[in-house]
């Protein structure tokens, strides 16, 4: 069935969702202090965003015959087009994109209290309204 792989995807996103929570449920200086919870933050927002875009890209493929993207950017741009997700949540998956890409381009320049205090603003809660989103979407197809 066509939404099996978009659904494995989001129980990936899900799975790494916890990951991050549970990396960042400490204080800011408990964060920032243990370079382990520091690299299992990164790892998850790359994963996370890889995850989403990976789905997405099966729905741009499948259910409207979308090719040839530039960039993961790219791709959360078609699914706000086409109705998917919304344009907030494109934007948040947009900034997303650019962190995951500095992680693991400019890995110096990545500054992890940032990281630290939008996973626990609007960062979780982007993620989760991605989720939902594309939850819907497959629901309308009926798979």
């Amino acid at each position: 069935m066509l939404c099996d792989p978009v659904k494995q995807y989001l129980a990936e996103i899900e799975n790494r969702l916890k990951n991050l929570l549970l990396t960042i449920d400490v204080s800011e200086d408990g964060f920032i202090r243990n370079i382990l919870r520091i690299r299992v933050a990164r790892h998850c927002i790359i994963e996370i965003v890889e995850a989403a875009a990976d789905g997405a890209t099966i729905i741009l493929r499948e259910f409207f015959n979308e090719k040839n993207f530039q960039s993961y950017a790219d791709i959360f741009q078609r699914l706000a087009k086409l109705g998917v997700i919304s344009i907030k949540t494109r934007d948040s998956m947009i900034a997303l994109t650019r962190l995951r890409n500095l992680i693991i381009h400019r890995y110096w320049n990545v500054d992890d209290i940032k990281i630290y205090y939008d996973a626990h603003g609007s960062g979780i809660e982007s993620i989760r309204r991605f989720i939902r989103e594309v939850e819907e979407f497959v629901k309308k197809r009926d798979c």
